[in-house]
């Protein structure tokens, strides 16, 4: 079984490699030439499955917000990924948007990115969650600033 196959597609699937994503491998999945979800191979170098767990109950939340998100689409048994034969971790996830931003463009781009940042936090203000993949120092922003600190100090050719 190909991963496209472990979910139930409303017609026959045409999956094609994204060129563009910084950590997972990903993929378009095109149905009748309508995009009708982004499948993914999870770097489990950096994420647990169980992120899948986080991320349900994240977009959920957003969504019961009234804030538009991605959902995680389950698979053909219910699951929120799918393990393939090879032990690869794969998820598919409603579209949003029209474009993948890699870089701003320009102003607008950075003020629309900050208002979305804005609203995610206001939608997410009460949310109480159990995290269940927690990556060690991801958030840990005193360090963060650290490391660049010393980066800038260390790396004089790099002004």
């Amino acid at each position: 079984m190909t991963p496209a196959e472990a979910w139930n597609w409303s017609g026959t699937p045409t999956v094609r490699r994204h060129e563009v994503g910084l950590i997972n491998q990903t993929y378009t999945v095109d149905i009748d030439g309508e995009l009708a979800a982004i499948l993914q191979r999870l770097n489990t170098d950096i994420f647990a499955p169980e992120v899948h767990e986080d991320i349900e109950a994240i977009t959920a939340a957003l969504a019961a917000a009234g804030l538009p998100t991605t959902r995680l689409v389950p698979t053909a048994t219910g699951e929120l990924w799918h393990t393939d034969a090879q032990g690869g971790v794969w998820r598919a996830l409603t579209p949003i948007g029209d474009r993948t931003i890699e870089k701003l463009r320009d102003p607008a781009d950075a003020h629309s990115a900050g208002a979305l940042v804005a609203r995610f936090h206001g939608a997410l203000r009460d949310f109480s969650w159990d995290f269940r993949s927690v990556r060690p120092g991801a958030h840990d922003t005193d360090l963060h600033m650290e490391k660049l600190a010393s980066a800038v100090h260390d790396e004089r050719q790099h002004r």
